[in-house]
């Protein structure tokens, strides 16, 4: 077979598992029928953050009544974004400055003290300047304590950082996290700031311009930092669709989205579609019509995945979205939102987990129409306003959210799980190291009560391996449970 003909069964077979796939009815996980809006003052207990559009500084206000107050000590700050809350709720980082420009990285208590300006890696060559447009708690670093950040377009970098509760931030040891080298197939980060990133361990989630049939093209990317996130990640470390073959078309010629954060544990992924699945999703694809005029569904919801590993089975894009196996929830906003093209009005983007994976915050902007934040409990797509109803004048943007009544905090790895049917080859009590075989690809660390405390997994499993357990873990008296390559 030559390559014309390969090319053309393999474009055949990718066009009719796509129209497969969208003739299909919708996943069960597919919530746009049951779209509501939530009352404010059924929220739990709790805060979020913002910024607000055209106003210099950041604003607190709880999350049952909306009472916004300028946080001390930012007042004079001008063009803050790429806003993150710490796991605690007690330090936020931000950045201030122009997002096309170099940008300042600060943090700061929630409460206005200790304000501390954190110094990153700047570009060295002009047409870079947009270095620390996003920056992120990088939750659950094997390095301790540590921010994320973009450096140049095709760097991701991290810092470490010394948090007290009496005293300021101390910045420590920078370090190169992520290296895509520039030039003809290679790839760079989109670094805009309002297309966020999501961290969590050795897991990144963004966008990235790739290398595809010889033409860069968009794609919404996982990224896993190998040696459990104390390597460098490269083009090896990217997850690849199917869709990336040689002989793939999609209609825009990139699968890309916006928005994207991930959950504090790492568990679930989520952005706004763009061209990414089905008709079932609120997409570039999908379309309402209202007063005669018609509009596209982008930016009229979201969708929540697994993560995909650079080492998980590769699968058509859409079926991220769309296969139960990787698919979590999509999420339609209510129907008298779905008026406007993202642009124009009901523009519904920069999302952020709260401390509760139940729970998102995001914005709603646009040239015309009502502007707020919002808050959903995914799960029961209850879509909640916690700002002023019927503002269509001031912006509020980069909201993020902590909940502080424990009860409404309930995310999968808190949950225990029952160690009665492991083996006692298989749990014991751990030390500082633990000695792998070479049949061995993992394993979790579990606490006596069956609380989920670390995991470690390797790509390759042909040698013995002994892996050092960082010492957040041997502190806690707990069991290992390996898992056995079948191979």
């Amino acid at each position: 077979m030559d390559k014309v003909t390969r090319c053309f069964v393999a474009a055949l077979f990718i066009s009719i598992f796509y129209f497969s796939v969208n003739s299909q009815p919708c996943p069960s996980y597919t919530h746009k029928d049951d779209a509501k809006t939530g009352v404010q003052g059924s929220l739990p207990e709790g805060y979020f953050i913002c910024t607000k559009s055209g106003t210099p500084g950041i604003f607190k206000s709880p999350l049952k009544t909306f009472n916004p107050v300028l946080i001390p000590n930012t007042s004079t700050d001008n063009n803050c974004h790429s806003l993150d809350l710490s796991d605690d709720g007690k330090w936020l980082v931000y950045c201030v400055g122009s997002k096309d420009l170099e940008s300042k990285v600060y943090v700061i208590g929630v409460d206005g003290k200790f304000k501390t300006e954190i110094s990153v890696q700047r570009p060295n060559f002009n047409g870079d300047l947009n270095s620390t447009e996003q920056i992120r708690w990088w939750r659950g670093s094997p390095l301790g304590t540590s921010l994320l950040y973009i450096h140049f377009t095709q760097n991701f970098r991290a810092v470490k950082v010394t948090l007290s509760p009496n005293a300021a931030p101390v910045k420590g040891l920078d370090t190169l996290i992520g290296d895509f080298p520039r030039g003809s197939y290679t790839l760079s980060f989109w670094s805009g700031a309002d297309a966020q990133m999501g961290v969590y361990g050795n897991q990144i989630f963004t966008k990235l311009s790739v290398p595809v049939a010889g033409s860069s093209v968009s794609r919404t990317t996982f990224v896993t930092i190998p040696n459990n996130g104390l390597g460098i990640a490269g083009t090896a470390d990217i997850y690849t669709y199917l869709n990336d073959a040689p002989c793939s078309q999609d209609p825009s010629g990139s699968y890309w989205g916006c928005g994207f954060a991930m959950s504090h544990d790492g568990a679930l992924c989520l952005a706004n579609s763009g061209w990414i699945g089905s008709t079932c999703v609120p997409n570039k694809k999908t379309t309402s019509t209202f007063n005669g005029s018609t509009f596209t569904m982008e930016h009229k919801g979201f969708y929540i995945t697994k993560f995909m590993k650079s080492t998980s089975p590769k699968i058509l894009i859409d079926d991220v979205i769309g296969n139960s196996l990787y698919g979590v929830s999509i999420n339609w906003v209510p129907s008298a939102y779905r008026v406007g093209t993202y642009s124009e009005m009901n523009d519904f983007s920069g999302w952020s987990f709260s401390n509760s994976n139940d729970y998102v915050i995001g914005e709603q902007i646009g040239r015309s129409g009502q502007k707020g934040i919002w808050v959903v409990q995914w799960k029961t797509n209850t879509w909640t306003l916690v700002t002023s109803p019927n503002n269509m004048s001031t912006t509020y943007n980069y909201p993020v959210m902590f909940i502080t009544d424990p009860s409404a905090v309930k995310n999968p790895q808190e949950q225990k799980v029952s160690l009665a049917k492991y083996n006692t080859l298989q749990k014991r009590t751990i030390s500082r190291t633990v000695k792998l075989d070479r049949n061995t690809t993992g394993f979790d660390v579990y606490s006596i009560d069956g609380v989920r405390l670390w995991s470690y997994t390797r790509k390759c499993a042909n040698n013995d391996q002994t892996v050092t357990l960082p010492s957040s873990v041997t502190k806690n008296k707990a069991y290992i449970i390996t898992f056995i390559n079948a191979l």
